[in-house]
């Protein structure tokens, strides 16, 4: 399957700043999306959940994968992540 782009997930007006490395990979066509953040400190993606596009907004998938990538970063300052 070929993704036709990757861009930061949210934009400014989704109620707070966007998060540095958090991304969408997304296919038009076939209406998925899959949200990665990129923890540059170690050199990885990681993929945080994926959901099919339903409407033109989904902020209810974005708060998701915004609080999924703030659970990975705590739990990685904790020693609770294996990033090998």
């Amino acid at each position: 399957m070929k993704t036709e782009r990757m861009s930061f997930i949210g934009d400014r007006d989704d109620n707070g700043p966007r998060i540095q490395g958090l991304y969408e990979l997304r296919s038009e066509k076939q209406k998925w999306r899959v949200a990665v953040y990129q923890d540059q400190t170690n050199d990885i993606f990681v993929l945080l959940c994926g959901w099919r596009k339903n409407q033109w907004r989904q902020p209810e998938d974005i708060l998701r994968a915004q609080t999924m990538q703030r659970e990975y970063v705590s739990r990685k300052e904790k020693g609770d992540v294996i990033t090998d």
